[in-house]
């Protein structure tokens, strides 16, 4: 028996998708790096709360979408202090182009984290959704 979905779902946009899909994968690799090194706690805690966030963010939790911006806020500013000590240290040296690759790998994920979440389609997306779970109830 197929589950269907109402008619009127609006469909979610891709903009979540992606930063979904940036969840998922993290996901995916702490499961690897928890099935290989063993069972270490905070890896998986950390895979508890990304597979909470990612299921969250999928049925349209307007509190979750808050949350995530937040957190991209903090990541640019702490993927900034990486590319800075990065390019303090020097790029030419294995140690300091890590951190800034790493680091400006970090500003722009959180930085589309930052933007996509609060473009205006994306909001009024999360809007619906949490105005026809109210219409259920």
């Amino acid at each position: 028996m197929a589950v269907t979905q109402p008619d009127d779902l609006p469909p979610m946009p891709g903009k979540v998708k992606l930063i979904a899909a940036i969840y998922l994968l993290s996901t995916i690799i702490d499961l690897v790096n928890l099935g290989r090194y063993g069972s270490a706690r905070s890896t998986f805690g950390r895979v508890v709360l990304e597979l909470t966030i990612l299921l969250l963010l999928c049925v349209g939790s307007d509190r979750v979408r808050a949350v995530l911006r937040l957190l991209g806020v903090v990541g640019v500013l702490a993927g900034g202090m990486l590319v800075h000590h990065g390019a303090t240290i020097g790029v030419e040296h294995e140690p300091g182009l890590v951190g800034f690759v790493y680091g400006l790998a970090v500003v722009v994920v959180s930085g589309y984290t930052v933007w996509a979440l609060g473009s205006p389609d994306v909001r009024a997306w999360f809007r619906r959704v949490r105005d026809l779970a109210q219409d259920e109830d």
